[in-house]
């Protein structure tokens, strides 16, 4: 994992994005939103397929989680289901994962007691703030914070 900078999206795009919440933040009106529903559809629209390639260049293709497998899908680092629905087509809540990294996160959203997110989103912080790397066993692990002598909690919640 590292850090990778967000480009802009063309204005086209980010169009694109906000007419989806706008039509998102009608269905809210009539609850219940089915989200899923929602999203399925609008993922193989060519906008999206555009924000797809662009999270791919950005990471060159791999994961943004493990940086070990190609990625292939927009990944929401705030869930789907656990986030204000708009956040749904916001460009800074995707990111690019692969499919074993998609099934570990699915709906997990570890927060901490002021709600701020214990996952990394490597396009607004350096992992390495977090982590360390241990050599002997080829891993990633919670970096230990010198003045509590305690595991960091971002670096705690990044396992694969």
């Amino acid at each position: 994992m590292y850090f990778i900078p967000r480009p802009q999206l063309t204005e086209n795009l980010e169009t694109y994005l906000q007419i989806q919440r706008e039509d998102i933040q009608e269905l809210e009106k009539t609850p219940p939103v089915d989200t899923t529903k929602f999203w399925k559809p609008r993922r193989q629209h060519p906008e999206m397929l555009q924000i797809l390639q662009i999270l791919q260049q950005m990471a060159d293709d791999k994961c943004m989680y493990c940086v070990h497998n190609e990625g292939s899908d927009i990944e929401h680092f705030y869930p789907k289901s656990k986030s204000p629905l708009a956040l749904n087509f916001t460009w800074s809540n995707y990111l690019l994962c692969c499919n074993q990294c998609g099934k570990y996160k699915l709906n997990r959203f570890p927060m901490d007691t002021a709600k701020q997110p214990l996952l990394i989103d490597p396009t607004l912080e350096n992992p390495w703030n977090y982590l360390v790397f241990v050599p002997t066993v080829g891993t990633l692990a919670a970096r230990v914070e010198t003045t509590t002598k305690m595991k960091n909690e971002k670096g705690h919640n990044f396992r694969k």
